[in-house]
């Protein structure tokens, strides 16, 4: 018996789609938000859909909308929910915004930066929180109490995409210096700078904290391996700037949004590629559920699309 997890599913899901053409494949619900800034799940499962505004909250997988948060101190252009979905992060022009997620409390705004905010993440236990700005710089807080722990410096242009190993203890940030630096946060030191062929635009590690993926503005997708530089193989790529890019749970399958239309999905081993173009402009957002059930799109045209990724394929609306 298969395990909803397991890479297998997420093998089988991307043949059957490739043998039976994904242009013919439907998501399982959409909704219209307005320009989708970032995607995320909550502890209760909702989709959180971060947005110009503010964020909003949708029921899975009918995706009824439940409830919204509206932006206090600007436009928002990144969002982050730590990995417990319990805390909020919002990028919002030149600060950060905490909220607590099940009150719909603010619980204070991280201000510091001199430019916009580009990327946030946590760390796994929530307990610190990371901030990339167009300042070049990357900003480490602690989440209770809002105080600036470090700032980190070294990329020589705007800090894109952030992201923590799943142990907490390194920090990659990617910048359109086409440089990704993995640093010791807690000491505020650089332990190695990975060299692209173009600016990094999106980051991710995968669950085991073994490898970790880039996306360039260029289009180009890489895999890299923690902590050796030099040590990487291409993916399947896009035509344009990569936008986001997610692994699925079990680490099987690596998920991408492009400035090109186009959402994939690929298996990290052996064969198996899908590319679909369900949204009309640059897919700015992508993310998996915690299970692995669902996947999920958030577009420029305004648009969150929902797949099921369920036992033996792809499951029809």
């Amino acid at each position: 018996m298969v395990s909803r997890k397991g890479g297998t599913v997420l093998l089988l899901f991307l043949l059957l789609v490739t043998a039976t053409g994904a242009s013919a494949k439907a998501p399982v619900s959409q909704v219209d938000v307005g320009y989708v800034k970032g995607l995320g799940f909550t502890s209760e499962g909702e989709l959180t859909v971060g947005v110009v505004l503010g964020v909003r909250f949708f029921e899975v997988p009918t995706l009824g909308e439940v409830r919204s948060i509206r932006a206090q101190t600007g436009s928002v252009n990144c969002m982050a929910l730590a990995p417990d979905g319990v805390l909020l992060a919002l990028g919002s022009e030149k600060n950060v915004e905490l909220w607590n997620v099940a009150t719909g409390e603010l619980l204070r705004v991280l201000g510091g930066h001199t430019s916009w905010v580009r990327s946030v993440a946590f760390t796994p236990d929530r307990a610190f929180l990371a901030s990339g700005s167009d300042d070049t710089t990357v900003r480490l807080w602690e989440a209770e109490t809002g105080k600036l722990v470090r700032t980190l410096e070294g990329h020589r242009n705007w800090v894109m995409a952030l992201d923590f190993t799943p142990d907490g203890e390194f920090l990659l940030s990617g910048s359109l210096d086409k440089t990704v630096v993995l640093w010791d946060w807690t000491q505020g030191n650089p332990v190695c700078v990975f060299s692209n062929d173009a600016g990094v635009t999106a980051v991710a590690f995968s669950p085991d904290g073994e490898h970790f993926a880039t996306g360039l503005d260029d289009g180009s997708l890489w895999l890299w391996e923690t902590g050796v530089a030099g040590s990487c193989r291409v993916l399947e790529g896009h035509r344009d700037w990569v936008t986001s890019i997610a692994f699925s749970p079990d680490g099987a399958a690596l998920a991408s949004g492009s400035r090109d239309g186009q959402l994939k999905l690929q298996a990290l081993q052996g064969e198996g590629a899908v590319s679909l173009s369900n949204h009309s402009g640059t897919v700015t957002a992508v993310c998996f559920s915690p299970g692995g059930e669902f996947l999920a799109s958030g577009a420029e045209d305004g648009t969150v699309l929902l797949y099921s990724i369920p036992d033996g394929g792809w499951l029809k609306p």
